[in-house]
């Protein structure tokens, strides 16, 4: 316990001395970050009380169906956290750091790296699941049992921390046992990863939305609760139902058997980690990373290709766990989103001014996670010279040849979001007929985005700290971007507004948008060149 506590000592201090440097734009990052949670937990308190205040009108039906609604939101945030907590398990294993090579010989016993490394997740986790949660649970306890009372909030806590328990000691254990299979995988480990993702999102969904619910909807009273209670989410065996149980009923048996589930997981994933964190650490910085990697990535044929620069970047992305995958976290996030958006329209189809409001939701949100992808691989590329950037700027190379590699690699990476705002047009009822406007669109700004992304990393990057693109993605320049980013978005929105929603025409906005986007490129460009060519070796 002593180390444990010296360890989580340790990363406050080390906070503090995050916030030492660039503190005003650190500040408003965490600020952002505040309204952005304070903003999603509003709608989502907002939306539920109206959705389950209607609910409450068809009495035992209408709360057997909110009970329903909690126990998936329990079960997709239990499946997000989950696959957060095991990218971020991994990541910390195969991530080079020298803090954690440190930590790894000194004498201190290993259950206490893996104690302090389970309360800094426990603690980081918590946060997201009561900002989203929350409120879903407050509207519930509001509408049917006439107000959030202190027993209540207790449930709700128990079930929160229980649910994170669940999340981190499922999320380590799968990691010390698959992190040496996923070391120096590349690529053939993302397609399994991705292929993995799909099918357990497609079981999710069919879990949370059967056939059998467009049934309930015409059922008579006994035929309901025959058909609610042959559904998946039914089942009283899953702890998903435990944990709804307790927020909606209270503390029974089921809290029990919560507790021994959470007592059990604990000792197994502390007995796993701590035999396993020391030989598998040493094991994985063992291994050569590149030798996995095929011939075509080879010195020779590095030396003889034509484009060594964008190469080099590509690699150095491919081959860092946790840009690769933060990477493809981020477009599973995206499939998983649309994918269960697109189910629920299915049960509840809008009128035609839903579908219009429907289409530019996603849209936005199709942009948001492009804007997020962007940011953590493309607009760190410059900063990621840190250390090498004397090496690279003394090349007998033009400088623009530097930021150009980057900024074609940034329209490379997005081309997975390209093809994904196409496809997700078809999949969607109600975009159907808009299809050719709506592919136009999401590809111009998603391409739009990389560019603009692509040139302001290049414009003063943050070199002493490349190899963190997290601090490189919260700087002032970073911010800056994200807000440039933002507008460009709040713009091409509202010109898909005003062709779906007025019918104004699309080669005129689709010209005025052009010429919006040659001006701020071209503008982006010269400055860029201007920045660049001060660099300091």
């Amino acid at each position: 316990m002593r180390v444990t506590l010296s360890l989580l000592w340790a990363d406050t201090q080390a906070v503090k001395q995050w916030f030492a440097t660039q503190t005003l734009s650190k500040i408003l990052v965490l600020f952002g970050f505040l309204v952005l949670g304070g903003f999603i937990s509003f709608g989502a308190l907002f939306f539920s009380n109206i959705f389950f205040f209607n609910l409450s009108q068809y009495q035992l039906y209408g709360e057997l169906t909110a009970e329903y609604l909690i126990h998936a939101a329990i079960l997709i945030l239990l499946w997000l956290a989950l696959g957060s907590s095991l990218i971020a398990q991994i990541t910390f294993l195969l991530n080079p750091s020298k803090n954690v090579d440190y930590l790894m010989t000194l004498p201190i016993k290993p259950q206490g790296i893996v104690d302090w490394y389970f309360m800094r997740s426990f603690f980081i986790n918590i946060f997201p699941l009561l900002i989203v949660l929350g409120p879903i649970a407050m509207s519930f306890a509001q509408v049917f049992t006439g107000g959030v009372s202190l027993l209540f909030l207790l449930r709700f806590l128990f079930a929160v921390f229980a649910l994170v328990i669940i999340v981190n000691t499922l999320g380590g254990i799968i990691a010390y046992l698959c992190a040496s299979m996923a070391k120096g995988k590349g690529v053939a480990g993302a397609f399994v990863t991705a292929l993995f993702f799909l099918v357990s999102t497609f079981v999710l969904l069919q879990a949370i939305f059967p056939k059998e619910m467009t049934l309930l909807y015409r059922a008579s009273p006994e035929e309901f609760f025959v058909l609610y209670n042959s559904l998946p989410l039914s089942n009283n065996y899953l702890p998903t139902y435990w944990l709804t149980h307790v927020v909606v009923s209270g503390f029974d048996i089921y809290a029990f058997l919560t507790i021994i589930l959470c007592s059990f997981l604990i000792f197994i994933s502390t007995a796993v980690q701590s035999q396993k964190i020391i030989p598998l650490y040493q094991r994985l910085k063992e291994r050569a990373f590149a030798a996995s990697f095929p011939r075509a990535y080879s010195r020779a044929g590095f030396l003889h290709t034509r484009s060594p620069l964008l190469l080099k970047d590509w690699l150095s992305l491919l081959r860092s766990p946790s840009e690769f995958g933060y990477g493809l976290f981020l477009i599973a996030m995206a499939i998983f989103f649309f994918l269960f958006f697109t189910r629920v329209a299915v049960f509840r189809p809008p009128d035609m001014a839903g579908k219009i409001n429907s289409i530019i939701f996603s849209f936005v949100w199709l942009l948001f996670f492009t804007t997020a992808y962007l940011m953590r691989l493309v607009f760190p590329l410059m900063a990621r010279e840190g250390k090498t950037r004397w090496y690279i700027l003394t090349l007998p190379l033009h400088r623009d040849l530097l930021v150009l590699s980057k900024v074609f690699l940034g329209c490379l990476l997005v081309i997975p979001h390209i093809v994904f705002g196409v496809l997700i047009w078809f999949v969607m009822p109600y975009a159907k007929e808009y299809i050719f406007p709506l592919s136009v669109m999401s590809t111009f700004a998603i391409i739009l985005l990389a560019l603009v992304q692509g040139f302001l990393g290049a414009v003063y990057p943050n070199f002493l700290q490349g190899d963190n693109p997290e601090r490189v993605s919260t700087s002032m320049m970073g911010i800056m971007t994200l807000f440039l980013s933002s507008g460009i978005i709040a713009l091409v929105a509202y010109c898909l507004h005003s062709i779906l929603q007025n019918g104004d025409s699309m080669q005129l906005i689709m010209s005025f948008l052009l010429s919006f986007a040659i001006c701020v490129i071209a503008t982006l460009f010269l400055y860029t060149r201007y920045t660049v060519s001060r660099y300091r070796v």
